[in-house]
């Protein structure tokens, strides 16, 4: 979810077929879902460890019993998690939260951000904007065209 932005239902959903292609999400879009390199990794180590790990049709998460994940199971395990590690509101969708702001901090733009995220428009992402509080006389540093070209 973190590398992705994904919301949990989407990530909930989701089955192996579906791991790095288009992939239905809110409202009926279609949006292509990336995978990082750390991501990839992690996920083709989980299915190599699963009997069902080569079936398609399998659902990408499971819990115990090898039912498929829900929503709800995500919220549960990660409130579990948050509270052995003493983190305080911790939920499925402050992932997408985090994930947006952090890569707009890393460089990323908004425009990019919007598509990945599947926000119909850039209202939401510019909340992100002034949240991960951009640096903009950095930014102009590391992009004016006058300084790079060393005029």
């Amino acid at each position: 979810m973190f590398s992705q932005g994904r919301r949990c239902r989407d990530q909930a959903r989701q089955s192996g077929s579906q791991a790095q292609r288009r992939r239905g999400a809110k409202g009926g879009k279609v949006r292509i879902v990336y995978l990082g390199k750390v991501a990839r990794r992690a996920l083709w180590r989980y299915l190599a460890e699963r009997e069902d790990g080569e079936d398609p049709n399998a659902p990408l998460f499971t819990v115990t019993g090898d039912r498929k994940f829900k929503p709800d199971s995500l919220r549960l395990l990660i409130k579990r998690i948050a509270e052995r590690a003493g983190v305080k509101n911790a939920y499925p969708h402050k992932f997408r939260h985090t994930f947006a702001i952090t890569y707009l901090r890393s460089g990323g733009d908004i425009f990019t951000l919007q598509e990945m995220l599947g926000h119909g428009s850039l209202d939401m992402v510019r909340h992100y904007a002034r949240v991960a509080q951009v640096d903009v006389e950095q930014a102009h540093r590391k992009a004016s065209p006058a300084d790079n070209w060393r005029l």
